[in-house]
């Protein structure tokens, strides 16, 4: 009996994130359809509510992952293509100033720089975001606008090992702040307790 040699495939790993995504997605709107109908038709009470609540929580930061997932499946395969043009780095700080948990901004200097407005900001946002969630102790993020980007304080010395691009993979989160950052053309540099990062000019 012969054997031929190996045909099978290189494993594709954008394409697995993908298809991961998508796959996961039918069964969690299962159960988060399932736990409203329940809150719906049944209300409970007592440890039962906190536990469906517990459940919806859970689902929703599944969801959450799973966005995550499917972003950097688009970034690996070259299907993250925003359209760039000029943003007001302002804009970028209020825009993550709104949408990261306990950001407080301060008033910026007003500068352009190359970037989706939408994308950089989430990419920011979820770095603010993270960055604070990974601390031990917890900080508030100040954002504050730079002549060409932005910058995140404070970063922590057990923090800011992990904003380079093979610790950052640890945490799904980060690994996609970072990668979409990249993605935008954005370089980020920790200094002075401060994650500074940048964007081409336009």
């Amino acid at each position: 009996m012969s054997t031929a040699g190996s045909s099978l495939p290189e494993p594709d790993y954008p394409a697995i994130l993908s298809a991961a995504s998508h796959d996961l997605r039918s069964p969690l709107a299962t159960i988060y359809g399932f736990a409203r109908t329940i809150e719906r038709i049944a209300p409970l009470e007592g440890p039962a509510a906190g536990f469906l609540q517990h459940i919806l929580d859970a689902a929703r930061d599944l969801d959450r992952g799973l966005g995550h997932l499917s972003l950097l499946g688009r970034i690996g395969d070259g299907r993250f293509d925003p359209t760039a043009g000029p943003v007001s780095t302002a804009a970028l700080v209020d825009g993550v100033v709104a949408a990261a948990v306990a950001a407080a901004g301060e008033p910026a200097e007003d500068g352009t720089v190359l970037a989706a407005q939408a994308e950089a900001v989430e990419a920011l946002a979820l770095l603010a975001e993270t960055t604070a969630r990974l601390d031990p102790e917890r900080p508030a993020m100040t954002v504050r606008a730079l002549a060409d980007g932005v910058e995140l304080a404070p970063v922590g010395e057990t923090i800011a090992p992990l904003l380079g691009a093979a610790a950052g993979a640890r945490d799904l989160a980060l690994a996609t702040a970072l990668q979409a950052l990249r993605a935008l053309g954005a370089s980020l540099h920790v200094v002075d307790g401060a994650a500074r990062v940048t964007f081409p000019p336009a």
